[in-house]
């Protein structure tokens, strides 16, 4: 009986030894049972603040080439749910069941959760397509405020149609980049032989995809007629190439 005592109070005094003063004085090189989940936390509020701040490098640069407007062509029918709800991608819009008049029927970029977007001027090629197809169509363009969209809005940067096949094949998140905004306006040489000004894309094609509501505060403005309407001054070039 006296050595199974003996027994019983070296095992507490080992067991107190082992575990109990080192939960109450850990030592230097020991790890919190938390660590893990602090560190993931850290990360993700890193890479949080790194999308942040890529998109104020993005919008300082389009602020510096003097980008002052980016731009949406729409059926005249949709603006009244435009100005009241903001710019919406289909996906949200069919989940809201808010009545709209889509202009592409297949989304051929694979991002019906987008808002497309072109940099200063339309898609021209595009939107005169569209025109010549609709005849009877009314149509608008909303300007809104680039550096603002820019700034708060979830965007991703295509040097051309988003839909061709060069860009369907980029990982969204490498189209989300600063270097992505900067490949719109590749090829210095060639600018200057278009006499592009800063604020043009090279390609005319080039689009932003927008992922998230556009709000109407960004909202600077809506052209029912004009320059925006009609085809870039480098049409020709684009004519021979296409």
């Amino acid at each position: 009986m006296l050595l199974e005592l003996v027994i019983a109070a070296v095992g507490a005094a080992w067991l107190f030894n082992s575990y109990g003063k080192k939960s109450k004085r850990p030592d230097e090189n020991s790890t919190p049972i938390d660590s893990n989940i602090k560190v993931r936390r850290e990360e993700t509020s890193t890479v949080a603040e790194s999308h942040t701040d890529i998109k104020s490098k993005i919008a300082d640069m389009s602020r510096t080439r003097g980008i002052e407007y980016l731009v949406h062509f729409t059926q005249k029918a949709n603006l009244p749910s435009i100005k009241k709800y903001g710019l919406m991608s289909r996906r949200d819009l069919e989940k809201s069941a808010i009545s709209f008049s889509f202009n592409d029927e297949q989304r051929f970029d694979g991002y019906p959760n987008s808002v497309s977007l072109s940099v200063t001027s339309t898609n021209y090629k595009m939107f005169w397509s569209l025109r010549k197809k609709n005849p009877s169509i009314e149509w608008a363009i909303i300007l809104l405020d680039a550096y603002g969209v820019l700034q708060n809005c979830d965007c991703a940067f295509q040097s051309t149609n988003a839909a061709n096949n060069n860009m369907r094949v980029k990982p969204i998140a490498e189209r989300k980049t600063l270097a992505a905004f900067e490949s719109m306006f590749y090829d210095d040489n060639l600018r200057k032989i278009r006499d592009l000004k800063d604020n043009e894309p090279t390609d005319p094609q080039a689009e932003i995809l927008c992922f998230d509501t556009i709000s109407p505060k960004f909202f600077k403005g809506i052209v029912f007629d004009g320059d925006l309407f009609v085809p870039r001054h480098d049409y020709c070039y684009w004519k021979k190439s296409q």
